[in-house]
């Protein structure tokens, strides 16, 4: 490309010198200024070229990131999906010990499951390799500043909130398993390699456990803390799924 500029250069050059002769002096300052010119061009050329090659390299990241997202994403789902049903099998068990236990009905050893499983959670667990990935290039690769805008809401408020549900679990769930253990006696079963939402616990007193309004009132909220976390979860999906088009939108560009 400078080869031309020069050559055109160099002709008119030589057709302006048989048009009209010049000084030697005047003759070098048109040379300079064309060179100069010359090099100015090639400079901003090669910025150019230099700028289209960053574009592509950025689009191209920005790309790979979005993939990993939705594969992300897609993974995250799935999760949440299968802990929102073991959140229901918990509000199950909560309501079956509810209706049947403290009714003051006959004690039923099919009740020894549920009061295994109620006081049961599922922890989240979620692929987040993609966003950290986003972070560690720079968000600005995601050029759609409401698309970028609804990743940066997920996994940092949603995901989140949702978090923070479970560890509210987690500190309330060893609070009251410290209460029922001091003031009752449960025999736990679970066998060596078994799952734990498979294991069993029978109360050893089970005439005081059915008037203790401690535990009802434990396990009533404990299945507040349930609904509360699916909803979250709910909520999660959702966003993902949104996100998801969003992102197969962006992906066509």
């Amino acid at each position: 490309m400078i080869k031309l500029f020069r050559n055109i250069r160099h002709r008119l050059f030589k057709s302006g010198s048989q048009q009209k002769p010049a000084s030697p002096a005047g003759r070098y300052l048109v040379y300079a200024a064309g060179e100069i010119v010359l090099v100015v061009i090639g400079i901003l050329i090669a910025l150019q070229i230099n700028n289209w090659n960053e574009d592509r390299k950025d689009f191209q990241k920005s790309h790979e990131i979005l993939i990993e997202l939705r594969e992300n994403l897609s993974f995250n789902i799935q999760k949440a999906q299968e802990e929102i049903d073991a959140e229901y099998a918990v509000i199950r068990s909560v309501d079956i010990i509810s209706r049947q236990f403290f009714e003051g009905k006959k004690y039923d050893d099919s009740l020894d499951i549920h009061f295994h499983n109620a006081i049961w959670w599922p922890s989240a667990s979620w692929k987040i390799s993609g966003y950290e990935n986003l972070k560690s290039q720079g968000v600005e690769l995601i050029r759609s500043k409401l698309l970028r805008s609804n990743i940066i809401n997920l996994f940092e408020i949603s995901y989140s909130e949702l978090a923070e549900i479970i560890r509210s679990s987690e500190n309330y769930a060893q609070a009251a398993a410290m209460m029922t253990q001091t003031k009752f006696s449960y025999q736990y079963k679970l066998a060596v390699g078994q799952p734990v939402n498979l294991g069993r616990a029978k109360p050893l007193n089970v005439r005081e456990l059915q008037q203790s309004t401690d535990l009802y009132g434990y396990l009533s909220f404990w299945k507040l803390l349930r609904v509360e976390s699916i909803r979250l979860r709910k909520n999660v999906i959702d966003y993902s799924e949104n996100l998801i088009h969003e992102i197969d939108l962006e992906l066509q560009k």
